[in-house]
Formats: C-alpha cells, structure tokens, sequence
C-alpha cells in the first residue's frame, strides 16, 4: 500500500508492505517460469543503465554536465579519487504529492528572507540662495487734501502731501521712488511753472521754470524722482534723476527731465521729510493752478540672484532585500534660503475718534490722540510733547521746507487733535533764517513790521494756569520795547514774553494789556539760542521760570490772570500791532493748560535738547 508520511519540509511517499514486518528475501518468484536473485537483478540493472542513452528525460547525464568535486569523506566514509559526477534534482514543491519525496530530496523553499536596511542617508542638499526683496510702499495720499492745490501766487508753495523717513531708515543701496499726478491750468497769458522734490530742505531734484501753454483747462500733469542713496551718514550722498510731464493736448505734452550731474549731499542721520512743491512764475492770474492728486512712494532694496524653482520630485525604488547596489533613501532636505530685507517701515497715522453730537455734561468724552513720533534720542528716551495731557497749542519751525530768505506764509499747527494751519497777514515778511540751529530751520521776525506775526485758533483756552516752552534766537542788538514770543487777543490773557523794557534781556510773563506778573532772575543773551519755559497758576499766584534746563527765578505774586483768548498770537501781543518781537527768530513753542509736574517739564526740556541742541 502507497501512503504519505509528514517529512521536514513536506510530505514524503512510502510502500508499506500489511502484515506487519516481513524477513528480508533473497529471490524474486514468479519472474516468467524462473526464479531471479536480488543479487541477478542488480547485475540486470547495471548492466541496463550502461547501454541507456539520455534523451533529455530522466537523472542519468550525458557527460557533459558540470561535476563537482568533493573531498574525503562525502560517501561511504572513505576517499573519493577522481572526478565524481553529481546529479541534482529540482525541489519537489511542497504542494505537489504526485510521487517523489522520498528520504534525502529537497524540501520545498522557505520563507522569503526580511527586507534589508535602508541605505545611508545622502548629505544635504545646498543651501537656497537669498530670496529678493520686494519693494515696499510707505505712502500714498487716500484723499486729496485742500493743501494740495496751488494758485494764483509766485511764492513757492508746498504740497500738504508728505512722509517723513525717520532717522537712518535708509541704507546704501537702497532706492527712492516717488511718483505724482495731478491736473493743471492756465489762463490767457502763459505762466511759468517749477516743480521741485525735497528731502527736509534740500532739493533733490527741480524742472527749473517751464514754459506752459496759455488756455489749459484741467490737464494732466505726471512727474518721477528716483534717488539711489550711494552713502549715508551726515553728508549722506543720495543720486537724484527725475522727469516731468505737463499735457498740452490730447496728443501732446511737455516732457521736462529734472537731473543733477553730481550726487545731492543728504543728512540721512536725520529724520527726512519727502515734499513737493510748486511755484508759478511769470504773468500769474486766478486761471494759473495746480493740483496734486496721486502721491506715492515706494522704497527698494538691493537684491540677489532670484532663487531657482526647485527641481521636480525624483522617484526613489528601494530593493526588498538592501543588497549591494540597490538605491538608498533620499537625501536630507537642503537649508531654506534667506530671506530679502524688509521695507521700510511706515509712520503710524493718527488716532481717529468720533464726538457725541449732543455733547452733555456727564458724557464720555472722545479718546486721547497719539501725539506725533517723538525725536531719536542718543541716550535715554526722550518724552514727546504730544503724549503729556492738556497740550494747548504746539508749534515748529523744524518743518519748513524751503530756502533761506524765502518768505513764509502760513505754518502747521503740530496740537494732534488741531487740523489746519497758522495764517499770517497779507505784508508777509515774516522770513527763513539764514542760520541754522542744530540742522533745522528758524523763522525769522523783521526788524519793524505791524504785519509781522501769525495768530492762530486755541481750541483750550488756558483757564488760570499755565506752562509756556520756547526756544528762541534773540537779535544780536536789542531793540527798544517790549516783545511777545505768545500773546492773547484780548485784555486779561497770559501772554509769555522774551522781555518787557527796552533793551530789557529778562523773560516774562504778562497780565495782557494789564500788568507785569512775573519777570526771570536769569538774564539772556543777544544773539544766542536757548530754550526756557515758565509756570504760572493764578490762583495762588505761584509763578517758576527756568532757562537753559536750570532755575532762573521763583515765587508767588497776587496778580492773577484770566483766560487766554480762542485767538493766540505768535510775535505779538493784544493785536497785530503791540509787543512786536524784532529780529528775534523762533524754532518752537508748546503751551499747555495747566502747570506741569517737575518730572514733565523734565522730559519736555530733554525732548527739545536733544531736537535744538540747547
């Protein structure tokens, strides 16, 4: 009987013979009418297997099969001498029970072997080069404020449209770009027209006088400056080209270039304000007007070689086993580029608020208004004017964009929550400085004028108390009577002046068109710049002045004053014609309603050292 046995690696076939066990034989009955031998068998077969022939089939070779061979021992125990030939039989798979699988053949394959390690990381990539800068917009006009037309006049005039760039925001190579566009007129007489762009009171580049066409109606007008800053620091050098464009008609117009053959010296340790002006020159009517409608400017750094997109994915097939020579893991991801310069920054726009139309006693009142950017300080902080409650009315001549000698006509009022501007009298003479103080300009009064002051709208009256700032340049020789640095429109208001008798060299402050209330023990001196300010409150009549940042004169007196007037004058006192200053130049006055604390003060006098260096 045929069965199968379990066998390590598969199934095994053998014939087992019933009955049990069965002595060995030694003869083969029944074979035809005889009797054959094992040992005549054998001899049979031997004898067989010599003369067969291999056709392909079967385990007997040909000769020509590849032999192996072994050394001592491999059968039988002894010596094999010569070449012996192996014959190798295909394994049995495991599966297949149709004879075969006897003692000694192959067992069926094993398990497929684990997946080998993965190969070495590769070394990381390079890294991404610097990624450009983009170019950064720091301003342009959302509306076109009433400052922003000029007409009818010959005085040189700036645009309300301005940025200030604040102190060392600019690096070499870094690149300025404004941009304007606007509509213009004139009448039957052809004027001229000069269009200039500043940095502070430099000009950066000018279209010198244009001669316009007669009859324009509500054209347009473009102009382009590009400044380069090739150096910076206190004699900053800045390459300044610019082009000028005034349509003439539908298909015409006048194409001016606005260049300089040498670098325009900037101080760029400073804050710049960027400003354009206009000028009209020549036969000048009601029809000659300009209006600036679009204003930007955008600043640009240097920048490198545009970083490369980066290379499409690479497949990456891993062997099952990590032999030798298969693909290892991708690599590391490659160092991200660096990023471009940032722009510069913008200057932070003021606070809006709204104001109940009612208006009753016990309301909220509207929220405080960021006062303007501060001055950079080379030491501690400086305070800013602006940020110390009860500001009354503030105002500088560090603003003024134009030449010396050049008359000026109108001034801002720096009080945030103030819009608007300081008007002079029709005989302007009012002028700028031929000297500077500390790198800024000063208005300059005249020697004798009764048109020579600017008043101004208080929109809080100082009510009993008060602390007046100023820095002022006396006249080398000083004239008879008094002069007011700030005067009241009306009787009983406190006006602050530089002093009150001729040839007098003592501030003081007034009881207007009443009495002297208090005078400096510290005297000045002609001709030389200094800041000073005093505090007065006339209920307990307690009165300090101090001058160049040190005490000049205290106490208490009884004469007390009433409220400042809604009109305040700048140069004089009472009315345009009374305690005119002469020849005397101003850089700055602040007034607040109310007497300072002595830290306050501190930080205002810090505040205008470090802008006027007195």
């Amino acid at each position: 009987m045929k069965i199968q046995l379990p066998s390590i690696g598969g199934l095994r076939k053998v014939i087992k013979v019933p009955g049990g066990n069965v002595a060995v034989g030694t003869t083969i009955s029944e074979l035809g009418s005889g009797t054959v031998s094992l040992a005549q068998l054998a001899a049979i077969i031997t004898q067989v297997q010599a003369s067969q022939t291999n056709t392909g089939g079967g385990n007997i070779g040909d000769g020509s099969e590849g032999v192996l061979v072994p050394g001592p021992g491999l059968s039988g125990g002894g010596p094999l001498l010569g070449s012996v030939p192996i014959r190798l039989t295909a394994p049995i798979p495991w599966f297949d029970d149709a004879g075969g699988g006897g003692d000694g053949d192959p067992g069926p394959p094993g398990p497929a072997g684990s997946q080998g390690l993965a190969g070495v990381a590769g070394p990381p990539g390079a890294a991404g080069a610097a990624g450009p800068p983009g170019t950064t917009l720091v301003f342009s006009n959302t509306t076109v404020p009433a400052g922003n037309t000029v007409a009818n006049t010959s005085v040189e005039t700036f645009f309300t449209s301005s940025y200030v760039i604040p102190p060392s925001a600019l690096v070499a190579g870094m690149v300025v770009r404004v941009k304007l566009f606007g509509v213009y007129g004139t009448g039957v007489i052809a004027p001229t027209l000069t269009l200039r762009i500043y940095f502070g009171s430099t000009v950066l580049v000018s279209s010198g006088a244009i001669t316009t066409i007669a009859g324009v109606t509500n054209d347009g007008w473009s102009g382009e400056g590009l400044f380069i800053v090739q150096t910076i620091g206190a004699t900053g050098a800045i390459e300044a080209q610019g082009l000028s464009e005034f349509s003439t008609a539908a298909t015409a117009a006048l194409f001016v270039n606005m260049d300089n053959t040498v670098p325009v010296t900037v101080n760029t340790t400073i804050a710049q304000t960027v400003q354009v002006s206009a000028q009209w020159g020549g036969t000048v009517n009601a029809s000659d007007t300009i209006t600036l409608r679009e204003m930007t400017i955008e600043t640009m750094s240097a920048a490198g070689i545009v970083a490369p997109p980066p290379p499409p994915p690479f497949p990456v097939f891993f062997a099952e086993d990590g032999e030798e020579g298969a693909v290892g893991p991708p690599g590391g991801r490659g160092f991200t580029g660096v990023q471009g310069n940032p722009g510069v920054q913008g200057v932070q726009g003021p606070a809006v608020f709204m104001i109940a139309d009612d208006g009753q006693e016990g309301d909220i009142g509207s929220p405080g208004v960021q006062g303007p950017q501060g001055i950079a300080g080379t030491g501690s902080a400086v305070a800013v004017p602006g940020a110390i409650p009860d500001l009354t009315f503030w105002w500088s001549a560090s603003d003024i964009l134009t030449s010396a000698g050049n008359i000026i006509t109108r001034m801002r009022e720096w009080t945030p929550w103030v819009s608007g501007v300081m008007a002079s009298n029709s005989a302007s003479n009012i002028t700028i400085d031929a000297a500077m103080l500390n790198g800024l300009p000063l208005l300059k009064w005249p020697a004798s004028s009764t048109a020579g002051t600017m008043s101004m709208f208080v929109p809080s009256p100082l009510h009993g108390a008060s602390t007046f700032f100023t820095v002022i340049k006396p006249a080398t020789a000083v004239a008879p009577g008094s002069q007011a640095i700030v005067g009241a429109s009306g009787s009983g208001g406190i006006s602050f002046y530089l002093n009150t008798a001729s040839g007098g060299t003592a501030l003081a402050i007034n009881k207007t068109n009443v009495a002297i209330i208090a005078t400096a023990s510290t005297s000045w001196t002609p001709g030389t710049a200094f800041q000073a300010n005093v505090t007065y409150n006339a209920t307990t009549g307690a009165f300090a002045f101090r001058q160049a940042r040190a005490a000049a004169g205290s106490g208490t007196t009884t004469t007390a004053a009433g409220n400042l007037s809604t009109t305040a004058f700048v140069g004089c006192d009472v009315s345009t014609s009374l305690g005119l200053l002469n020849t005397a130049s101003l850089a700055e006055i602040i007034v607040y309603n109310r007497v300072l604390t002595g830290t306050e003060i501190t930080n205002v006098e810090n505040y205008l050292n470090t802008k006027w260096g007195v």
